[in-house]
């Protein structure tokens, strides 16, 4: 991803590492995702969500969070800016 594409940094449990992620629908309505990170590892993990979510229409990815949700997988690690 290039660097003008990088909006608002993603802050984890107060590490100091950032991710890069756009969303974007295509002409179907399917998801259309990037993510970078300036951290190796940080970058993979992103890699390995963005494969397993992209092509996924907005419903589909609301089922994913649901699912998250239900699982013990919670949001409260994660913040903007």
């Amino acid at each position: 991803m290039t660097r003008c594409r990088r909006v608002v940094p993603l802050t984890w449990l107060h590490v100091v590492l950032q991710v890069w992620v756009t969303a974007e629908l295509d002409g179907s309505g399917r998801l259309r995702l990037g993510a970078d990170s300036d951290s190796e590892l940080t970058r993979g993990l992103a890699a390995v969500l963005v494969r397993c979510l992209r092509g996924l229409t907005p419903a589909q990815l609301l089922e994913v969070r649901f699912f998250a949700s239900q699982n013990g997988f919670h949001e409260s690690g994660v913040s903007g800016g």
